[in-house]
């Protein structure tokens, strides 16, 4: 949530934040010209010297909304009389951000933090503190221990300067040196921590209780947690064992968070109401059974009726999905009942009072017998009330006046409903706001594929009307739902594998509009240059600020790969930065967010002395020889090193890559099923973090240095791959790991699953000639074809499937695969979004524009380039070294 707080459009480090001056303002009269203040974007520090502890016992005073500026005017006479160097939340705004329930729990009311000299300043610090904050209150700092008996003052020991290592994604670990010389990370979990050589001086106070964990503990004397179903900053939810009737019920959780004192505190008026509602809405059978109220410690408790049932988002997809024989009939059937229950429900529920505010996929079930229930009610409004409607809203599902925080109303339900339309069908709706345009479009697209009826996109117009007094009510929806004939055309809707019709040539006009397309990507992209900035150079999903700004998931490489192979280039001033960054960043050597794949570009770029220099620095790099795979680990390095090596002739790369096959050699397990890698938690499976990608990497080996069982290996890796797949009747779908089971998902996906096992199945037939291989790459390519996903990118989605596509109608000849490939690109170009600098895209959660490669426009950029000009290789692979006459092949499954 705070890579969106600052802008509506891109997502943006809160360091860019420009905070208000409030607390600075406060704090400056007590500072002398010997402190140094630091304004930051979340943090304000402020520092009376040079030179600070490694770690060490710091302090954190917790402060709400109302407390925070009494508490500065108490302490900070404490603070700078004692010349302890401190910061603080940088401004009310960044404040109100930790206390939001969507914020990481463990930073949710640090308000002020503190750095004692030593233990003894430690101690004194906290007395005089403690004694200046008596009768105020803060949150409960879940990583921290309150001094004595403090609602306020509270510590931890962690650490004081920003030690931190790499590691292999290229995220900054902190963490501390020990006496004995070992590192050990700080700990930032929700619950205290004491690294082995610290001692808590404290150790003899008594520790203010803190929630519930699962075990023998029973709340109010009856209620036993069996477990934990959701966390968040303002409470949990738990599942638990009634002793009193022997029924599993839910317990909604809110802890005092956001007031001066828990009895006005917002998360406990917000579950006091919807309580009320529970109890208004009871005797309608649509929501759980209200059982009781009760408070312990400082923590109130809602316990209400558990519901066995699914989510519409589970409903939706297991009815969609859960058949390649469906047809347009049964599927606008349970559509329909499904609207139609929704909108009889919400026409009962206004009529007691009742706005629900706050319907998703996921809040909304479905039993067994189909019958609804609404769940999860905090920001239902009661429109009898004086209860305060909460500023909340859903992204996509939200009705632009409650965007506005105008007072609730029926008809916001209303245009949520239409956003839940979408959503059971298209799966679409958090779109709405950032591409309302590309969203309804491809709705309509979705409903033309599938053979239902248009009328439904008419009423998703009428639902989602932007102005409340023209939207639809829910008399009209009932009346509209029941006049809709049903289709008549006996298709199934998603024919896969067997049922596959022949692929229809692409439409005439359709290289028009991919030219338009990526001309449109590319005046997009170069507008929005920047290399003025040291943290990022192009708009990205975020990862650049975690990672690097240069790597190829997130950063530069990525987005210059793609632009390197448009007619205007890259920017000179776009190459100078990546020359200028690459020394400023410290990166892991890896493929994807490290320098083996920084280096790949800037070789193309013609940067060639800084290519090497990243190589070299990658081969030196003491992460390397920890992971096999192809995203992080060995197996993208020496892929990495077999590009260098072709492309240069040097034989310190092929070295290198000679290395990383005796690393695989080394850590190999071996079974009845295949060979396979392990990760120290579990063993992936796919190309980009499972076995795929080793096979990958040693197929292209063994063609540099045949007969030395580099390919047989390949092979055995993906028979291991093979044998944890997930058949569905003519469809190949993959788990993310071998452990994985029913509830998680299976991915069609290039990271995760089908589009990437299939990418190395088609290298290894070409190297091997083996036509079970080819049979296997051809049912992926079968099951991939399918476009009715909302996913649009390289790593998920449409793109990464044509990506694939392409390479099987490149490697084999198959016009086929071509035609299903411009079959997805019509999918994909549905979602573009016109704007005054060119064609932008939606990154992977529809919320904001990326223009990276892994989940934004560069990805979908190349794969249209890729698609109007289908003789040239994939960018990352190495398929040069199958050689030209395999490239010309026509071998047939």
């Amino acid at each position: 949530m705070f890579l969106t707080f600052l802008s509506p459009e891109y997502y943006e480090t809160l360091e860019r934040h420009r905070p208000s001056a409030e607390y600075l303002d406060l704090v400056k009269p007590h500072l002398d010209a010997g402190w140094k203040v630091i304004p930051g974007g979340y943090w304000t520090r402020c520092w009376p010297k040079e030179g600070h502890l490694a770690h060490g016992w710091k302090i954190h005073l917790a402060a709400s909304n109302e407390t925070a500026v009494e508490l500065l005017q108490r302490t900070l006479p404490l603070l700078t009389q004692a010349r302890v160097s401190f910061k603080f939340c940088a401004d009310p705004a960044i404040l109100r951000l930790s206390l939001n329930k969507n914020a990481p729990r463990t930073g949710a009311g640090k308000f002020v933090t503190i750095y004692p000299e030593n233990e003894e300043h430690f101690l004194s610090l906290a007395e005089s503190l403690h004694q200046a904050t008596e009768g105020l209150w803060g949150p409960f700092l879940l990583t921290d221990r309150p001094y004595k008996g403090s609602k306020v003052v509270f510590y931890r020991y962690g650490t004081h300067l920003a030690e931190a290592r790499l590691n292999l994604r290229g995220e900054r670990v902190p963490g501390m040196t020990g006496p004995d010389g070992s590192w050990m990370d700080d700990h930032r979990k929700p619950h205290f921590f004491l690294p082995k050589w610290a001692k808590d001086p404290l150790s003899g106070w008594r520790i203010r209780e803190q929630a519930p964990s699962s075990g023998d503990v029973r709340l109010n004397q009856r209620y036993r947690i069996e477990r934990a179903l959701k966390f968040n900053a303002s409470g949990g939810i738990y599942q638990a064992l009634d002793t009193k009737t022997g029924q599993t019920v839910i317990l909604r959780e809110a802890r005092p968070l956001t007031s001066g004192s828990p009895e006005r505190d917002e998360g406990f008026i917000l579950l006091e109401k919807e309580a009320r509602i529970l109890q208004r809405l009871e005797s309608t059978g649509y929501t759980p059974r209200f059982v009781e109220l009760f408070k312990h410690w400082e923590h109130l408790f809602l316990v209400q009726e558990k519901i066995e049932a699914e989510s519409l988002w589970g409903y939706a997809i297991g009815f969609s999905r859960g058949s390649s024989d469906l047809r347009p009939r049964d599927f606008f059937s349970r559509v329909r009942d499904t609207m139609t229950q929704l909108a009889t429900a919400l026409k009962v529920i206004h009529a007691r009072g009742i706005v629900m505010r706050d319907l998703t996929r996921n809040n909304i079930l479905f039993t067994s017998e189909r019958r609804l229930r609404f769940i999860d009610l905090e920001f239902a409004f009661e429109l009898d009330g004086d209860t305060p409607f909460t500023r909340s809203w859903t992204d996509g599902h939200s009705s632009p006046q409650q965007r506005r925080w105008e007072r609730p109303a029926p008809s916001d339900d209303w245009y949520t409903l239409g956003a839940i339309l979408i959503d059971q069908i298209a799966f679409l709706a958090p779109g709405l706001d950032l591409n309302r345009e590309g969203t309804l479009r491809s709705f309509r697209q979705t409903l033309e594929d599938y053979h239902l009826p248009l009328k439904l996109h008419e009423l998703a117009l009428g639902l989602l009307e932007p102005d409340a007094s023209r939207r639809w009510d829910l008399d009209r929806v009932l009346a509209v739902l029941g006049d809709i004939p049903e289709p008549t055309h006996d298709t199934p809707i998603v024919p896969i594998g067997g049922t596959t019709p022949p692929a229809p040539p692409p439409a005439p006009t359709l290289d028009v509009e991919l030219d338009l397309t990526l001309a449109g990507i590319e005046r997009f992209i170069v507008s929005k240059t920047d290399d003025t900035r040291d943290d990022r150079l192009w708009p990205d999903r975020g990862g650049s600020f975690s990672t690097n700004p240069l790597n190829l998931e997130f950063g530069a490489a990525g987005i210059a790969a793609f632009l390197h192979r448009r007619p205007g280039g890259v920017p000179t001033a776009a190459v100078e930065w990546m020359k200028r960054q690459l020394p400023r960043h410290r990166c892991p050597p890896g493929l994807f967010q490290g320098l083996a794949g920084t280096a790949l570009v800037l070789q193309e770029l013609g940067c060639t002395e800084q290519a090497r220099a990243a190589m070299d620095e990658a081969a030196s790099s003491s992460l390397l020889h920890q992971e096999f795979d192809l995203f992080w680990g060995d197996s993208g390095w020496g892929l990495a090193n077999l590009h260098f090596w072709r492309r240069t002739g040097e034989e310190q790369y092929l070295t290198r890559a000679l290395e990383v096959a005796e690393f695989l050699q080394r850590t190999k397990q071996e079974s009845s099923q295949g060979v396979c890698w392990s990760s120290p938690t579990e063993t992936p499976l796919g190309l980009f973090h499972g076995q795929s990608g080793p096979a990958l990497f040693l197929t292209y080996l063994s063609l540099a240095r045949p007969k030395e069982g580099f390919l047989e290996l390949a092979v055995k890796a993906l028979d291991f791959e093979v044998a944890h797949c997930q058949y569905s009747g003519d469809v190949l779908l993959w788990y993310p790991h071998t452990a994985a089971g029913n509830g998680q998902p299976k991915s069609p996906h290039m990271r995760h699953g089908t589009a990437g096992v299939g990418s190395a199945l088609l290298r290894a037939h070409v190297a091997t000639g083996e036509p079970r291989l080819l049979r296997l790459a051809d049912q992926c390519a079968n099951t991939v074809r399918d476009r009715h996903t909302n996913k649009l990118w390289l790593n998920y989605g449409l793109s990464g499937y044509g990506e694939f596509l392409v390479d099987m109608h490149r490697l084999l000849g198959d016009e086929r695969y071509l035609h299903w490939a411009c079959f997805l690109s019509e999918a994909i170009m549905a979602h573009r979004i016109q704007k005054e600098e060119g064609i932008a895209f939606p990154a992977d959660s529809l919320l904001r524009i990326s223009c990276d490669l892994g989940g934004g426009m560069a990805g979908i950029g190349l794969f249209l380039h890729r698609l109007r000009n289908p003789r040239e290789p994939h960018f990352l692979f190495n398929d040069e070294l199958l050689g030209l006459n395999a490239i010309r092949g026509q071998s047939t499954p």
